[in-house]
């Protein structure tokens, strides 16, 4: 009922997609989700073909290899981030014995 009525969304695209003649399947699905718990999804169609084994075999591997690059780029972001932190802590420590320093003279 809440995509009918979409209301907020100024497109109104998830009612025309349910009115729209083209869309003539609806696929759903609702599954774990690392920070949500669960998400749910719906996908329209106007058609849909069925893929052969080795098709499924290789956009599974293929996912595979985009959800490890995606986990080594949030490691190096971390990394990244973890440095900056310290930098940043040893500029403060740095510019506090500066002023320890010179307030004792």
């Amino acid at each position: 009922m809440q995509l009918f009525i979409d209301d907020g969304v100024q497109s109104r695209g998830h009612r025309k997609n349910l009115f729209s003649t083209a869309m003539t399947m609806t696929g759903g699905f609702t599954g774990p989700h690392s920070a949500y718990g669960f998400l749910s999804c719906m996908t329209y169609a106007g058609e849909y073909e069925n893929f052969t084994e080795e098709e499924l075999a290789e956009a599974k591997r293929i996912d595979a290899e985009k959800a490890e690059a995606y986990r080594l780029a949030v490691e190096a972001a971390e990394k990244i981030e973890a440095a900056r932190y310290e930098a940043i802590q040893a500029e403060a420590k740095r510019r506090a014995e500066e002023e320890e320093e010179a307030a004792r003279k």
